[in-house]
């Protein structure tokens, strides 16, 4: 609402470039933020699924990257729109909004939903994230391979790999091991790949070429998980 003190969410652009996520969880009680990674000049992006809010930023022309979101109570109906705030009562602020836009998704029924997966990595220096590949499919458990330029994932039982600054991810070829979980990992050398897969419903470990090839079976009783390799290379946990 309008009333002072009211609960609410916004992304602020300050004078300073600093942009965040501001929020009061109800009515009266204190404003806490998120602070995004990037800097103004920037595109800047708030959408509400459900009680998530999310942050969104697009520096340079770039794709909106996320920075930043809040899950918080609020009701169906809120009123929304720019708005300029000045820390001092004394002081005249002035501010451009530009590019300003609204938009509404309707809701869908739950069967009419669509999944969707995204492949994320985040800067632990500054905090930014970056989208490297996203899909209305799900696919989990990334893992980075040994020089950093490339991720290992699953898919529908089957590992994909995705290098840096590609669009589209390519299959490993894991030979008749099609029913992969998300266990997988490659050995400190990075010459070989640990997987868990499961032939006739319990999990068994396999070890094959990095780059893809006929798993070995390592582990005969099931259910079998990997969970690493010893730092020498020479046995799996």
């Amino acid at each position: 609402s309008v009333e002072p003190g009211a609960a609410y969410v916004s992304v602020m652009v300050h004078g300073d470039g600093l942009i965040s996520l501001q929020y009061r969880r109800s009515a009266g009680g204190l404003t806490q933020e998120v602070r995004a990674p990037q800097k103004a000049p920037a595109l800047v992006r708030l959408e509400r699924t459900g009680d998530v809010f999310s942050l969104s930023v697009s520096e340079e022309g770039q794709n909106f990257q996320p920075a930043g979101g809040v899950r918080l109570d609020l009701p169906d109906d809120v009123l929304v729109g720019p708005a300029l705030c000045s820390h001092r009562p004394d002081r005249i602020e002035k501010a451009v909004f530009s590019e300003v836009s609204l938009g509404s998704r309707s809701l869908r029924e739950h069967e009419e939903r669509v999944l969707e997966s995204s492949l994320e990595v985040i800067d632990v220096t500054t905090g930014a994230r970056e989208v490297i590949y996203k899909v209305k499919d799900h696919f989990e458990a990334p893992n980075w391979s040994r020089d950093g330029r490339s991720l290992i994932f699953n898919r529908h039982g089957k590992l994909y790999s995705i290098s840096l600054g590609e669009d589209q991810p390519t299959p490993i070829d894991t030979g008749f091991a099609d029913n992969c979980n998300n266990d997988h990992g490659l050995s400190p050398a990075g010459d070989l790949l640990a997987i868990s897969h499961s032939p006739e419903g319990e999990s068994l470990i396999y070890v094959l070429p990095a780059e893809g090839g006929e798993p070995r079976l390592v582990t005969k009783l099931g259910p079998s998980y990997w969970h690493g390799w010893s730092p020498d290379g020479k046995t799996l946990a």
